[in-house]
């Protein structure tokens, strides 16, 4: 199994770099000992390919209907744009009614005891502190936050 540096760039996240390299985001903290889930740009993370075999990943089709866009969909079905374009090897956001796409199943990663989270529109960190039965002032230690303002997509461990 080969192993490599990786050089974090601006919007990279640890579950994007481990999905790009089909690697959990466990296996990239154990491997460099981070002790949180916060990046900066030009950290170098050592990345251990796992041989071509993927994470088992679980998938539901979704048929394009009239006024839908990638947008929209990866909204309401909490997957990243580009994970979708991936997924169904597609270049371009033009998207056809009728049309059938592959799309991630929601899962939450634990990883040492961390939930990662994407924020979802109309989301608070009172009203995600209430869900996963923790305080905001515990999610925001743990993310480094300095305010409270959150954005929709941003990743949060709780």
């Amino acid at each position: 199994v080969e192993s490599f540096t990786y050089t974090v760039k601006k919007g990279d996240t640890l579950y994007g770099i481990a999905n790009l390299y089909g690697v959990t985001v466990n296996d990239i903290i154990k491997l460099n000992n981070l002790k949180s889930v916060n990046l900066s740009i030009g950290d170098k993370l050592l990345i251990k390919e796992k041989g071509g075999v993927e994470n088992p990943v679980s998938f539901t089709e979704y048929i394009v209907k009239k006024g839908d866009t990638l947008y929209k969909i990866s909204e309401e079905s909490k997957v990243p744009v580009d994970t979708i374009l991936k997924d169904n090897n597609k270049s371009s956001n033009i998207i056809n009614v009728g049309e059938s796409l592959k799309i991630r199943k929601e899962e939450e990663e634990e990883c040492y005891g961390y939930t990662e989270y994407t924020v979802k529109s109309g989301d608070s960190l009172y009203s995600i502190a209430q869900k996963y039965n923790t305080t905001v002032k515990d999610i925001m230690d743990k993310n480094k936050l300095e305010s409270a303002n959150l954005t929709v997509g941003q990743e949060i461990v709780i």
